[in-house]
């Protein structure tokens, strides 16, 4: 019966590592192959090739090692062999990669934050410069080497000995409480305060101009007299009234009073053509809109589009990070037997999937990536003739 068992639960453990090699292998080549098109899609189009795209590109960049590099040994090692089998040397290469691709994501992320806070809340002094975001890029993956990297390939030279055992793959520093604690406060919530802090002012930013540009009337119609005529003097982004047909008409002063009404409107659901001359006669009873400013308009509404593009990146990638960092800080900082194995992968897993998200987002950030990648998939749609 002991013998039964024993066979069961092994069967069960192969179709188990059965099935997440055949799940990673899939991810792998999404993840890869999606990046690879982003990554070609620059290449191809200049008009992807803006400072505040390039950001984006430096993200793909590093989803893609993930997904050719980091994901492919981890696989090998820890789903097929069961255990580290590739040695200290390929071990100690792994971990530097895996801790210098995760950084980066977390880093990028931060930047195109800080890139569009820029754009929406300083956009009179917001400077786009070729240069200045190679720069930023080049000091991303700088950073992010520096916060694991040295640690991990040198510790056991400067401690004087190795803790990890044979057919096991790990840092040094692994049971190292204080630096752990310092790291994670690098790694994770300095830049996740950043992050929340330049999407929160984007949102307050224009959540405060929207309110700006609800419409407000320091007169209405219907406090005019029945025979009176107004004459508007003022340049508003005002509301839509129906019925509006521009008249002229003798006025006696004998006759009818005229009201001279400057009113103070900010949002506008009309075209300004319907507003020749600020200081036009109306008919009486009819508050006529006036024209609006395209400029702030326009501005308004594109970062809005901005706003939502980076809420869709940023949400996605706190749902597949923020459950992975947390749990890894509690398991190796301060509780180990805390957390579940099964509830660990889970967060592994979703942590795996940002990688292979992330292409999809992209679009969303940018018209001209659909349209480029459509073309490099030869899907894009004809032109009607």
């Amino acid at each position: 019966i002991k013998k039964t068992r024993t066979n069961i639960n092994l069967f069960l453990m192969y179709e188990m590592r059965l099935i997440q090699a055949v799940l990673m292998s899939c991810v792998i080549c999404v993840t890869g192959t999606g990046n690879a098109l982003v990554i070609l899609g620059f290449l191809v189009n200049k008009n992807l090739r803006t400072p505040s795209n390039y950001f984006l590109l430096n993200l793909a960049i590093g989803d893609f090692l993930t997904g050719t590099v980091s994901l492919p040994l981890y696989l090998q090692s820890y789903i097929i062999s069961g255990g580290w089998v590739l040695g200290k040397h390929v071990c100690k290469f792994w971990l530097a990669m895996d801790s210098l691709l995760c950084q980066c994501t977390i880093y990028n992320i931060a930047l195109i934050s800080f890139d569009r806070f820029l754009a929406v809340t300083k956009a009179v002094s917001f400077q786009k410069k070729i240069k200045l975001a190679f720069m930023k890029m080049a000091a991303v993956w700088i950073v992010a080497f520096l916060i694991f990297g040295p640690a991990i390939i040198l510790w056991e030279y400067f401690v004087g000995y190795s803790v990890v055992p044979d057919g096991e793959c790990y840092p040094e520093f692994y049971y190292t409480t204080n630096y752990l604690l310092y790291s994670s406060i690098l790694d994770f919530f300095t830049p996740m305060t950043a992050i929340a802090y330049f999407n929160l002012s984007i949102y307050f930013n224009i959540r405060s101009r929207m309110k700006n540009k609800t419409c407000k009337s320091s007169v209405s119609a219907s406090n005019l007299k029945k025979d009176d005529n107004v004459f508007v003097d003022s340049s508003i982004n005002s509301s839509h009234v129906g019925g509006m047909k521009e008249k002229s008409t003798k006025h006696p002063s004998s006759e009818k009073q005229i009201h001279i009404i400057r009113l103070v409107l900010t949002s506008c659901h009309t075209s300004p053509g319907q507003c020749r001359e600020s200081r036009d006669e109306v008919p009486a009873g009819c508050v006529r809109p006036m024209s609006y400013d395209p400029v702030k308009n326009a501005a308004l509404s594109k970062d809005k589009k901005i706003a939502k593009s980076l809420a869709v990146l940023v949400g996605t990638f706190c749902v597949c990070w923020a459950p992975y960092s947390f749990l890894t800080i509690i398991r190796e900082g301060f509780c180990p037997w805390c957390i579940s194995q099964i509830l660990y992968n889970v967060t592994c897993w979703l942590y795996f999937l940002n990688s292979l998200i992330n292409p999809f987002l992209y679009p969303f950030c940018h018209p001209a990536f659909k349209k480029t990648l459509m073309q490099l998939l030869c899907i894009d749609k004809p032109s009607k003739k």
